[in-house]
């Protein structure tokens, strides 16, 4: 990793991020940032690093690790996108990258919404500048609403689960989640799975619809969730199809799960094993 451009340099540079951290008040970010990037103080500005950090002296090299103890509203996010915009730019690095491997810069927030603003932070910055802004090449965040309820989606999981065809991370909080989950009837006598009141399913609810994209990819799993979605997903049928498949790779016919012969579908993807009596 080679620096090209000095962090003081380009945070005072109009043509590159001079128009980041501007103004009397970022001063305190100013000078910790140049001072984490190893670089000299002037004698005020290591006043304000003394105040800030109880230091006598900057490092005078780049620091691996950059720690700020602050509260809200401290402009943690302005100078965290400042930071992010100085690496993506004006830093090379050919020496750790292989041609053709692009490199990624991760700014961890706390949520969806503060992480889609820091993204805009950064790419604002890096647009202001005349020099730097062509270095973006194009920016797309989306997103798309499941055609299939959470319901719908832990009914396809379970199957998926039986039949071993994924494999779940060890996470306890995942675990957690899908081990509460309750299959409910309404008077009207359909079915519902969902989580218990007061407890949460936010993480077992992202695993079911990445499964769900996932088996999509996979002969008939699309037809499959839509299906479900209308109410006409047969059990029976589906086993039998999963079945001829099987056989058709030229793989034994299990002895046990939903495809042993004489299994008897319960639905939502439960089974009752044969009975040899």
């Amino acid at each position: 990793m080679k620096i090209k451009v000095p962090f003081r340099r380009a945070i005072t540079d109009p043509n590159l991020l001079g128009k980041s951290l501007s103004g009397k008040s970022w001063d305190g970010w100013k000078v910790l940032g140049i001072a984490a990037m190893g670089e000299p103080l002037t004698e005020d500005e290591r006043l304000i690093f003394k105040e800030l950090t109880g230091r006598e002296q900057e490092p005078l090299e780049r620091a691996e690790e950059f720690v700020v103890v602050a509260g809200r509203r401290a402009g943690k996010t302005e100078a965290d996108s400042t930071i992010a915009a100085f690496f993506s730019t004006c830093v090379d690095y050919s020496d750790v990258l292989v041609a053709g491997e692009v490199g990624v810069f991760m700014i961890v927030a706390s949520d969806q919404e503060q992480a889609i603003i820091s993204l805009d932070r950064v790419e604002a910055k890096i647009r202001a500048s005349p020099l730097l802004q062509q270095l973006i090449v194009s920016r797309t965040i989306s997103y798309e609403l499941s055609p299939a309820p959470k319901s719908v989606l832990y009914g396809a999981l379970l199957p998926l689960l039986n039949s071993e065809r994924i494999e779940l991370p060890d996470n306890a909080r995942l675990i957690s989640q899908l081990a509460g989950l309750e299959r409910r009837t309404a008077r009207g006598g359909k079915d519902s799975i969902d989580h218990s009141p007061g407890q949460h399913d936010d993480v077992a609810n992202c695993v079911a619809g990445l499964a769900s994209l996932l088996t999509a990819a996979s002969e008939g799993a699309s037809i499959e969730l839509l299906q479900r979605c209308n109410g006409t997903y047969d059990e029976e049928e589906a086993a039998q199809r999963a079945l001829q498949q099987l056989l058709a790779r030229g793989e034994p016919r299990p002895t046990s799960g939903p495809l042993a012969p004489g299994a008897v579908s319960l639905g939502h993807g439960g089974y009752r094993a044969p009975r040899w009596w």
